[in-house]
């Protein structure tokens, strides 16, 4: 052993080197270092003289420790190790997990947080402050929950908070946080309370989610619902639901107004119970019965008519149209359903109108052709039963004898001796008092909309009823201003004869009557020249028997001569007859009154005839999408002859254009072309056989398209005079006249226009005066005097025109028929507002009549009118509605008046339409005011209350009285 050293002391020292190396780097290096160290135990540190042998028991020993504690020492520190690592491990997982879950409490989709026992926050997360604006400073610690609360939402928590804290939890509570920037924020709470191991509450855990999109949504569908309960309840149409089997699931307020059940008494019922004719029922079932199984529908997506039935059993028309509802499950399905029975009214109104249409002219062409009396008579029943599509009528003449009997002279259609049964008289006894005899007492038409249900009718109606007639028409005829007697029509159809069937009828029976007198004056003329024949034969034979004695036979000379003179007057008188006649078909029937009421256009026209009456003659169309057809025409041939053919023309143009508006879709116009080739179509025939032919043009003004569709059948052209330019310029077509050639198709040209421009149509009669010399007046002469006076307003210009060619040829007297008519484009002004109202001529009405004037002019768009100036206006349609009831209706209580107001920017304008006597301004002298008179101020009071007054007729024929008041701004 080394100096001061024992063995002992060297081999523990080399154990601690070796349990060193075992903990640092393990049991392999630490074997290394035991047996190292057992070397330098035996040869390093003890002497050569005291080395241990290998057999020595204190060397076994020594290495024994050393490797056991190299493999212990080594085992332990590798154990160590694990474990240190493994606890490192733990802890890293540990933080990353809390990691996590403070992202995930944070981040979450939804908000957390705590509070404490008083409701102070103490935790939230990142989610719930986004929501509300806050940062973590602003809230922890420092925010009561209540403190972000509606009012509302602070009276849940002050009872909630309570129970959660007694409870330990509650769940979905609803609140209404508010924002920092003061928005509300609707949140769903859950939330469960932490306690201490005594129970005692240490704070809350709270889930919150945010609801807006679900009441976002819950509105909608609330919305949703809103309004489909208003629809319902606001529709006009009736809307009925029905489930897979039929079932009723809704039935709307009009569905109730409509069917008269009530709601609560047809739910769950099944529909073809409740609105469905047993007749239908069965093809209901199976058609539901074939979609629920096939799919295939054959109403829906359609809108379709049928027939449907009333709680009191009542069968009326419908217009339906059924959609699926767009639901999962069974099948849903709604049905709209529209009353059409007013609608299938006014077609079948419209339908016997255009049949009394056809009627009428038929009439006007059956005149042309019929020479006797009763031929007329019978041809006239005949049209009204075929034509016009009446059961029965008949013409009853009324005889001047002490029984006032009125006697058949022409019938049509199913009688069965019905008039044998009647025995009717026009006298005021029981008999006289039924609609034929009263009609030609009174000389008022008398209908009779239901006979069955007019108790006037007891001693007659049941005899009408076998007979098959519903209602009844009678219109009295009147001829040269006498009664003549009645026109009697019987319809199968209760209510058959409305306002405008009615009123065409009695055009009709103004045209019987009309015709009766043309007939009778024909007759009266061809009577009195066969007596003229007669008698100049009879002379001729007395004067040559006798030639020895006429210096003897001077009395019967004188005698003849006076017979023959008489005769002569007589025919003379008869064709002084036949003029005026005539002259009031070309004034009634021909020469129709240009539209004064147009915005946008000016309408004048002129004919001058040669003989009192001509072949000339225009009309006018005015038609509701602004639009204006004119017809210019000229008959060949003048006197009474052209006049009817002139009237057989108009005639066939007015069916033709009812024929094509009938048939058109939508109500849309027919082109002028189309119209003039059917109505040529119609009457080529007729004008072949009269060996005659009509020239003419027809043209239309649209105002909204701005142009002009001229139809020139061979007539003199067009004149156009441009506005920008002055430029005058005559526009021609290349159709042949009416009457050349059957099978004709005419086609028509197009000339644009602007306002300021003008167009003149014109006859032949002014081109074609000569003067003293033979000169014609010309084409050149007329587009010089046109060009020159084109400043003027229409009116002027044609009296200008008139002027110019009266005084070239110096004469009044025309060689031929003179007739213009023109027309200027201007701007076309547009209604502010418009109004109208319908009244009977009954003075009881004025009041009416003053409060619709004054709530029209009250509430006017744009410059107001002055109450002064509705007093005025108000005054003055008082006036004028008086005047026409107590001088044109002549105080009868039961005729119509009609009242149209429009406002316009810079006026206002009111018409008042009737049908009694035309009045005329200039006939009425200034009343006289210095008080004498206490009445007899209406005309007086009218002028002066408006700015323009004007008495015309309008382009139906009616008078009008138009009024305007000027809105000064």
């Amino acid at each position: 052993m080394v100096d001061g050293l024992n063995d002992a002391t060297v081999a523990l020292a080399f154990l601690l080197v070796v349990l060193f190396v075992a903990t640092r780097w393990g049991s392999r290096p630490a074997v290394v270092a035991s047996v190292l160290g057992m070397l330098c135990f035996n040869f390093f540190f003890l002497p050569p003289v005291y080395t241990l042998t290998i057999a020595d028991p204190e060397n076994w020993v020594a290495l024994v420790a050393f490797l056991v504690t190299a493999l212990v020492g080594g085992q332990l520190s590798a154990r160590a190790e694990r474990h240190a690592a493994e606890a490192e491990a733990g802890r890293t997982e540990a933080m990353k997990s809390a990691e996590e879950i403070r992202d995930l409490y944070n981040h979450a989709p939804c908000g957390y947080h705590s509070l404490d026992k008083d409701g102070v926050f103490v935790r939230i997360n990142d989610t719930e402050l986004e929501w509300l604006g806050y940062t973590r400073q602003d809230v922890i610690g420092r925010l009561h929950f209540a403190d972000l609360l509606a009012p509302e939402s602070v009276k849940t928590f002050t009872r909630e908070f309570p129970r959660l804290k007694a409870e330990g939890v509650v769940r979905d509570i609803e609140f209404d946080l508010v924002r920092r920037d003061g928005t509300i924020l609707p949140v769903l709470l859950s939330a469960s309370a932490i306690i201490d191991s005594g129970g005692r509450y240490l704070m809350s855990r709270a889930t919150v989610y945010d609801i807006s999109e679900r009441k976002r949504a819950e509105a909608e569908v609330r919305t949703s619902e809103a309004r489909r309960a208003a629809t319902m309840q606001a529709s006009l149409d009736a809307i009925v639901a029905v489930d897979a089997r039929g079932g009723i699931t809704e039935f709307n307020p009009a569905a109730e107004r409509m069917f008269g059940h009530r709601r609560e008494d047809v739910l769950g019922r099944e529909i073809e119970d409740v609105i469905i004719p047993p007749s239908l029922r069965d093809r209901h079932r199976q058609g539901l019965a074939r979609y629920l199984t096939t799919g295939v529908a054959t109403v829906l997506g359609r809108r379709v008519e049928l027939t449907a039935i009333r709680a009191s059993g009542e069968e009326f028309p419908v217009e339906l149209a059924i959609a699926r509802i767009a639901l999962a499950g069974p099948a849903q399905f709604t049905g709209y359903i529209r009353d059409i029975t007013e609608r299938k009214r006014a077609e079948d109104a419209l339908r016997r109108l255009n049949r009394a249409h056809r009627a009428l002219s038929s009439c006007n062409k059956a005149l042309i052709r019929i020479t006797e009396e009763a031929a007329w008579l019978d041809e006239i029943c005949r049209i009204i039963v075929d034509e016009a599509g009446y059961r029965f009528c008949w013409i009853g003449r009324a005889e001047h004898d002490g029984a006032k009997a009125v006697t058949p002279v022409a019938q049509a259609g199913v009688d069965e001796g019905y008039l044998k049964t009647l025995n009717i008289t026009w006298a005021d006894t029981e008999r006289g008092r039924e609609p034929t005899g009263t009609s030609v007492r009174t000389g008022q038409t008398q209908a009779v909309k239901n006979i069955a249900a007019d108790s006037r009718l007891v001693s007659w109606g049941q005899d009408a009823l076998k007979h098959g007639y519903a209602s009844s028409l009678a219109i009295p005829i009147v001829v040269d201003s006498e009664p003549f007697g009645a026109l009697t029509i019987y319809s199968a159809e209760a209510d058959a004869f409305s306002d405008e069937e009615v009123e065409l009828l009695s055009e009709l029976t103004g045209d019987l009557g009309y015709g009766i007198a043309t007939l009778r004056t024909r007759g009266e003329r061809e009577r009195a020249e066969a007596e003229i024949r007669a008698l100049n034969a009879e002379l001729e034979q007395r004067v040559v028997a006798r030639t020895a004695q006429l210096q003897n036979a001077n009395t019967l000379k004188d005698e003849l001569i006076v017979r023959e003179q008489a005769a002569a007057a007589e025919l003379a008188a008869a064709r002084e007859r036949e003029g005026q006649i005539g002259f009031r078909i070309q004034q009634m029937l021909l020469l129709t009154q240009p539209p004064r009421d147009l915005s946008g256009l000016q309408v004048a026209a002129l004919t001058i005839p040669s003989q009192r009456i001509d072949g000339d003659f225009y009309d006018f169309f005015k038609h509701e999408n602004q639009s204006l057809d004119v017809i210019v025409a000229d008959v060949m041939g003048k006197g009474v002859p052209a006049g009817l053919l002139a009237a057989a023309t108009k005639t066939n143009f007015l069916e033709a254009l009812c024929h094509l508006m009938a048939l058109s879709r939508a109500g849309a116009l027919p082109e002028p072309k189309d119209i003039v080739t059917l109505a040529h179509a119609d009457m080529v025939g007729h004008l072949i056989d009269l060996e005659s032919f009509v020239t003419l043009s027809y043209a239309r003004l649209d105002l909204n398209r701005q142009r002009l569709d001229l139809v020139d059948c061979g007539h003199t052209g067009m004149m156009v005079v441009r506005a920008t330019t002055g430029r005058c310029e005559i526009v021609y077509g290349d159709n042949l006249p009416l009457g050349i050639r059957e099978g004709e198709v005419f086609s028509q040209i197009t000339v644009p226009f602007e306002p300021g421009d003008l167009f003149l149509f014109y006859s032949d009669g002014i081109t074609e005066m000569r003067d003293a010399a033979g000169e014609l007046f010309g084409a050149a002469r007329l587009s010089d005097c046109v060009r020159l006076n084109r400043t003027l307003e229409p009116e002027a210009l044609v009296e200008a025109i008139r002027r110019a060619v009266f005084a070239f040829a110096a004469s009044d007297t025309p060689s031929d028929d003179l007739t213009c008519v023109a027309i200027k484009v201007g701007d076309r002004e547009v209604p502010l507002a418009r109004a109208e109202l319908e009244i009977d001529s009954d003075v009881r009405n004025l009041r009416r009549v003053r409060e619709f004037v004054r709530t029209f002019c009250r509430d006017l768009p744009g410059c107001p009118l002055a109450e002064e100036g509705i007093a005025e206006l108000e005054l003055a349609v008082n006036e004028a509605a008086s005047n026409i009831m107590k001088h044109a209706y002549h105080g009868r209580a039961d005729q119509r008046i009609d009242l149209e107001c429009e406002a316009f920017p810079s006026r206002v304008a009111i018409r008042l339409h009737h049908l009694g006597d035309a009045f005329d301004p200039s006939a009425v002298s200034p009343p006289n005011l210095d008080g004498s008179r206490e009445s007899g101020f209406g005309v007086y009071f009218v002028t002066k209350c408006v700015d323009e007054v004007r008495h015309y007729r309008d382009e139906r024929g009616r008078n009008c009285i138009a009024l305007a008041k000027v809105r000064k701004s």
